[in-house]
């Protein structure tokens, strides 16, 4: 990195480290969200740390412009899903005759609570997806399902911690309307 990226950060309180594990977070956590398969999760944290790095090499810093950290990763993700589509597209399936049968564990969900799961999961990204720009989208993320401290993401996102817990409490409060409008019965986030 260069000496600018380690002279601004210090000002600002960054921490190198600090700031890669929360960008890998971001971008499994968003990858989780697009339903890409565990290993391609990872590839996916992993392919956004090393374009962030990529980034700070040409001189970019996390503490000029954090809010654009965000957009980026989301960008990266968007990217990474629509080559992994593509890829899978293409690929050919297994003949059904060599494949063995798995047995499922007793403590395994019945076929009709994975899909109420599912149709569970897939309501509450809708009303993310529909009432938050992508930049809250993922802080709203991050905070809620990776459990992200709110001061980490208000240091990424530029603003103060007080601040972003009263955008995210808006952002709360549209998601849980959008989803009562909709017909939520289950817990409301």
């Amino acid at each position: 990195m260069g000496s600018s990226f380690f002279l601004s950060c210090q000002e600002t309180g960054y921490d190198e480290e600090k700031f890669l594990l929360l960008i890998r977070r971001i971008a499994e956590c968003l990858a989780r969200r697009r339903k890409l398969p565990p290993q391609e999760v990872y590839d996916c944290g992993s392919e956004a740390v090393l374009l962030v790095l990529e980034q700070l090499r040409e001189g970019e810093t996390p503490c000029l412009q954090p809010q654009n950290w965000i957009k980026f990763v989301v960008k990266v993700v968007r990217n990474f899903q629509r080559r992994y589509q593509s890829r899978t597209k293409h690929e050919v399936l297994l003949d059904e005759g060599k494949e063995e049968l798995l047995q499922l564990p007793d403590t395994a969900p019945t076929p009709e609570a994975a899909l109420e799961r599912k149709c569970t999961e897939s309501l509450l990204y809708k009303a993310i997806e529909e009432n938050l720009d992508d930049s809250l989208q993922a802080i709203f993320l991050a905070h809620f399902v990776e459990h992200v401290p709110l001061k980490e993401l208000a240091a990424l996102a530029g603003t103060t911690p007080d601040a972003l817990c009263h955008r995210l409490q808006r952002a709360r409060l549209r998601v849980r309307a959008w989803l009562e409008r909709h017909g939520w019965d289950g817990e409301i986030p």
